[in-house]
């Protein structure tokens, strides 16, 4: 496979993306020029291999090598305000290598870089979509299927998911992905107590406070 080299505009445009911030300017300078020259790399790793992969449609996409420079110029900015990380990155060469065609446009590729919930014992989106919308905001004492799934129902917000439902699905999703790459580092969900009282406690309560504040309603009525 033929090494692409990446314009040095690319590496211009900088980004922490892929590299870990450090406290001082100096620091902060070279973290950006790493994260920038691995997010440039990024980009010569996927166009390489649809080039080696692809030839024929790697040329009827990209004709010249003006477009090639302009293309990865727009590339790098795509999975720069993605927030590409080596993970998803791997996902998505892992996923390109069984399509017939290569994607011409980052946005396709980006669809292809989720890892998989499956990989990390997390159920399907679907099944994690369904769990985090069937519950009541206040039920931790339920045991949820996958910490991932509930850190995505808490950032995504518990009482938002419980009371505006599908018009949630799309942050649920991003936010679904997104703990989906970091299970590794996430902690379990915090092991809830059983309520004090139950809902049907509860609601004896209400009538029973209902009933004795009858007859005093009774009188009022009565005396207009």
């Amino acid at each position: 496979m033929r090494k692409l080299h990446r314009p040095q505009e690319l590496a211009d445009l900088g980004t922490t993306t892929m590299a870990s911030a450090k406290p001082s300017a100096m620091s902060k300078t070279a973290a950006g020029r790493k994260g920038s020259d691995e997010l440039a790399d990024a980009v010569s790793r996927v166009f390489a291999l649809f080039q080696a992969n692809w030839p024929r449609r790697w040329r009827s996409i990209w004709r010249t090598d003006e477009e090639v420079r302009l293309s990865k110029r727009s590339w790098f900015v795509a999975f720069r305000d993605a927030g590409l990380t080596p993970r998803r990155l791997a996902a998505g060469l892992d996923a390109v290598r069984h399509l017939s065609w290569p994607p011409d446009n980052p946005g396709a590729f980006l669809e292809l870089c989720r890892v998989p919930p499956e990989s990390v014992g997390a159920p399907a989106l679907e099944q994690a979509w369904r769990e985090a919308t069937s519950r009541p905001p206040h039920s931790d004492w339920v045991p949820w299927s996958h910490r991932c799934v509930y850190w995505a129902a808490v950032r995504t917000g518990r009482t938002d998911l419980a009371e505006r439902g599908q018009m949630m699905r799309a942050t649920f999703e991003r936010e679904y992905d997104r703990t989906v790459e970091e299970a590794d580092g996430l902690p379990e969900p915090p092991k809830g107590q059983l309520p004090a009282r139950t809902s049907a406690e509860r609601r004896r309560e209400r009538e029973r406070a209902a009933a004795e504040a009858l007859p005093q309603l009774k009188a009022m009525v009565a005396g207009w």
